[in-house]
């Protein structure tokens, strides 16, 4: 029971982090959405929607249950560690290999979603800061550092 309650922290701490990074994600995109409301050609608004893009593709969309994620995103990773949570506490015995191999499927494919999405606004954000600061815009709020990718191992 000790290895099945180690492994269900780990995912609960790992959902954690991925709720974190989604609402991040989730409030840039309704501020994205106010400055796509500019005039199409506006380099504002052409900007904006192609962060949006971007951010739309990290942040995901729903995964069904039992199929492998199309993209690591923060939808992807939340909708398969919730199914192996379920998994790992529904059982009456000790986590599997499988279980353990999957979670570190899952953490990898999360890292790299986490990675992309820091890279997305130390860059992408900043540059789209700097547009907004030469049109005399409001430049949108820093959005949080996130801590580093969480340790894949059992």
């Amino acid at each position: 029971m000790q290895s099945s309650l180690e492994l269900q922290l780990k995912i609960s701490a790992l959902l954690g982090k991925n709720f974190d990074a989604h609402q991040q994600a989730k409030e840039l995109r309704e501020r994205l959405a106010d400055l796509m409301k500019r005039p199409k050609e506006d380099p504002v608004a052409v900007a904006a929607k192609t962060l949006d893009v971007k951010v739309a593709e990290l942040a995901g969309e729903a995964t069904p249950i039992l199929e492998t994620p199309k993209t690591a995103s923060f939808n992807a990773a939340n909708d398969t560690l919730t199914a192996l949570m379920a998994l790992v506490d529904g059982a009456d015995y000790a986590p599997s290999e499988e279980s353990f191999a999957a979670y570190r499927r899952i953490c990898q494919g999360s890292n790299e979603a986490m990675a992309a999405w820091q890279d997305l606004k130390n860059k992408d954000v900043a540059a789209l800061n700097t547009l907004l600061g030469k049109s005399n815009l409001a430049v949108l709020p820093e959005v949080p550092e996130l801590t580093a990718g969480a340790a894949c191992g059992n």
